[in-house]
């Protein structure tokens, strides 16, 4: 390596030694100059020093960017020598880990440091591809680990293509990550931190109902907090100096301000007015303040750029230019991954989103929740290829997700994912590689003997999955998954056959392993689905014309559903606040009686609606549902409460749709009734051509634990939880 080499070009180095070592078991020395003509050695030079002068074209070629190339160089002593180069110290990085790749069956398959590797021993590596460039499509490509903390995570990362790393460390620039910061996720608080100044300065934070309160956002109109916060933003800039930019991104929540100038209408520089009507008056409200920060840190720190989260509320662009030192992490968070983003019927919404953030910015990165439902093996790399192309097309470059970590409770997620986390990677250097050959790759390096059966098994499970048009989110079980996919789907058998063959022919032993860990989760999940009985009822078609009437007859027939149970239990554990649901039909309406049973009617609280917001979901008691067409695999949402002001409905995540929905409430000493009335049309529903509907019902209640604690019980007919399609239960609706 180079005398002036930097710690990503010394790391490199010692990266290629370490695994030629453990490949070889022998140990290549590390020299600072290229040895005499008269040492007859092979020779490895690693880094840009080496290339200049020789490659010249390659390094114009891949400019800027972290790709990188391997080349023989042509001397006078004839000794076999290679360069393995980039422009920058982490393509120099992605180079050493190409030539082993291509030189060895090694792969690295998962992060785990015991068994996220394999590979073959031999005594002689013979390199015989050493003449390869690759530039990648994109410009960051990183992942969010979440649940605990990571130390194996990012070497797999940078392993595998990856060139950002999150918030700064020593270790990550040693990776040579691209865009390391400060700040913290939704840390928008951070820089006038409530335990600081609320004390003094309750005007900083958020009026909510009535109050100021430490939690939700920040006042964006308080004109006195915003020189506090550049204040504090610029020292913490100054402290770490190595850092390329901060995420400062709003809470995670909706907690926004309600205060007198939070609510006016909002008069843009060029005249026009956004009303607090608007659904995107929020998000410009929170961008104006983003552009009034972003302005200052550019006098004081030119160099930094700024990370926001484009979630909830400001997930709509604002109709005014970002300014240039601001990054946009865009978080499609209610999209259906079965389906492209720009899938006109199913993620509509969340593809306008991208594509109004395109126009305004070229600094958009796709932040996704790939490793959310990752328990099961859900194959959403198909549909991430189509996203990833889209989104080069429309000047997105920029890709990150959520992942779970390589240890502790969430090594399942791994165990049946890893191949789905690798293409990923994969894909966001090049989305147009083959999604098919990619995988057969990474069944071929990493499971060996066993690849063809365990090919067979991940195909039987793609096909199952895509052939399903229930949607896919990301607060999907895998016991719901495995159950819809492959026990209701008539393929358990076929799966355990493949497994089974997979452990029984590979040799590996680390293979071996990883196909045994995978068997175990799958054994698990036939278990669960086995005894995990899908809620089925029938439901009375009744002519009546008082369905709407607490104490019309129609609802002593009227279908009565089980009792709920706790929402995720795993005993199914009964719940602590009995709800009632009776449900009725006419053919055109259906009908759904709540008893809702409560300890606190005196006091009940129920939710105003928000000002100046187009959807109001309710908080506190409230009842909450979910209906799905079979056939078609939409679903819609609906929530109120016993005041019957803030109510919502939604079809998937997309909170535009609406309904002509109704609701009649009734107060009792023990309860709160609600009569809601659903068109049936409005949902897609004709029993005359198909009388299957699925449904969820879902009760939220607040209450005081047994050591005082405020805490919330989520209850359900089956158990699922909000969003979980493959948990909703089954109706039959009665022809008559």
């Amino acid at each position: 390596m180079p005398e002036n080499a930097s710690a990503a070009e010394r790391y490199a180095a010692e990266e290629l030694q370490y695994w030629i070592q453990r490949i070889t078991d022998a140990q290549l020395p590390i020299v600072r100059k290229v040895s005499a003509p008269e040492f007859k050695i092979a020779r490895l030079l690693i880094g840009t020093a080496f290339a200049k002068g020789h490659f010249d074209a390659d390094l114009a070629k891949i400019g800027s960017t972290d790709g990188f190339a391997v080349r023989p160089l042509k001397n006078a002593d004839k000794v076999s020598t290679v360069c393995i180069f980039g422009t920058t110290p982490r393509g120099t990085l992605h180079g050493v880990y190409a030539y082993l790749e291509r030189n060895t069956d090694i792969i690295w398959a998962r992060p785990n440091f015991e068994f996220g590797t394999v590979f073959s021993k031999q005594h002689t590596l013979n390199a015989k591809k050493t003449n390869f460039i690759s530039i990648p499509k994109s410009t960051l490509r990183g992942w969010g680990w979440t649940v605990h903390g990571q130390y194996n995570e990012p070497l797999w990362a940078s392993r595998n293509l990856s060139n950002c790393f999150g918030y700064y460390s020593h270790s990550k620039k040693i990776l040579g990550s691209a865009y390391p910061l400060s700040g913290g996720g939704h840390g928008l608080q951070l820089y006038v931190p409530p335990k600081k100044y609320f004390s003094t300065n309750p005007e900083f934070f958020p009026l909510i109902k009535g109050k100021r309160t430490p939690h939700g956002q920040l006042c964006f109109t308080c004109e006195s907090m915003i020189p506090e916060y550049i204040k504090n933003l610029r020292a913490d800039l100054d402290r770490k100096k190595e850092v390329s930019g901060v995420n400062f991104s709003i809470t995670d929540g909706w907690g926004v301000c309600e205060c007198e100038n939070c609510l006016k209408d909002l008069k843009l520089d060029d005249g026009r007015v956004i009303t607090s009507k608007d659904p995107a008056f929020r998000a410009a409200q929170y961008y104006r303040f983003v552009n009034r920060i972003a302005r200052a840190i550019r006098e004081s720190h030119p160099d930094k750029v700024l990370l926001i989260y484009a979630y909830i509320f400001a997930i709509y662009a604002p109709p005014f230019p970002l300014e240039d030192n601001v990054r946009v992490q865009y978080c499609p968070f209610g999209k259906d991954n079965k389906f492209p983003i720009f899938d006109e019927s199913r993620n509509k919404a969340m593809r306008d989103h991208l594509l109004d953030w395109s126009k305004i910015t070229g600094k958009v990165w796709l932040r996704e929740y790939y490793g959310c439902a990752a328990e099961f093996p859900r194959p959403i790399e198909y549909t991430v290829k189509e996203d990833l192309l889209f989104c080069l097309k429309n000047n997105v470059r920029e890709f990150n997700t959520e992942w779970p970590v390589d240890h502790s409770s969430v090594l399942e997620v791994w165990d049946v994912s890893a191949m789905t986390a690798w293409v990923i990677a994969r894909l966001w250097w090049d989305p147009e590689q083959d999604v098919d050959a990619l995988r057969s790759y990474y069944l071929e390096r990493t499971y060996r003997e066993g690849a063809e059966a365990m090919g067979r098994y991940f195909e039987q499970i793609r096909k199952n999955w895509y052939a399903s048009k229930f949607p896919a989110v990301y607060t999907d079980t895998a016991n719901a998954m495995a159950k819809m996919y492959i026990l209701d789907a008539g393929s358990e058998e076929k799966c355990r056959a493949a497994l089974v063959e997979a452990e029984k022919t590979a040799q590996h032993p680390v293979s071996k392993l990883l196909i045994q860990r995978h068997r175990a989760c799958f054994e698990k999940w036939m278990d669960a689905a086995r005894k995990d009985k899908t809620m089925r009822a029938n439901v009375p078609c009744q002519t009546a014309d008082d369905c709407e009437d607490f104490d019309s007859a129609v609802w002593k027939n009227a279908t009565l559903l089980s009792p709920m149970i706790v929402c995720q239990s795993v005993e199914k554990q009964k719940a602590r606040f009995r709800t009632d649901v009776r449900l009725t039909h006419d053919r055109k309406n259906l009908y759904i009686l709540f008893d809702n049973f409560a300890d606190d009617m005196k006091t009940l609280p129920v939710s105003e609606p928000k000002p100046g917001v187009a959807e109001n979901f309710p908080r506190g008691d409230i009842m909450e549902f979910f209906l799905a067409d079979p056939q078609s695999g939409n679903y819609y949402q609906f929530a109120f409460d016993a005041g019957n002001k803030a109510v919502y409905d939604g079809r998937g995540y997309d909170s535009k749709w609406n309904c002509s929905w109704k609701r009649k409430i009734k107060l009792h000493a023990d309860r709160w009734s609600a009569i809601v009335t659903i068109p049936l049309d409005e949902i897609g529903i004709n029993i005359t051509t198909g009388n299957k509907l699925l449904f969820q019902p879902i009760r939220g209640k607040y209450y005081n634990n047994s050591n005082g604690k405020r805490v919330r019980e989520m209850s359900s007919w089956s158990g699922g939880f909000v969003h979980e399609s493959a948990s909703f239960g089954e109706l039959t609706l009665n022809q008559n």
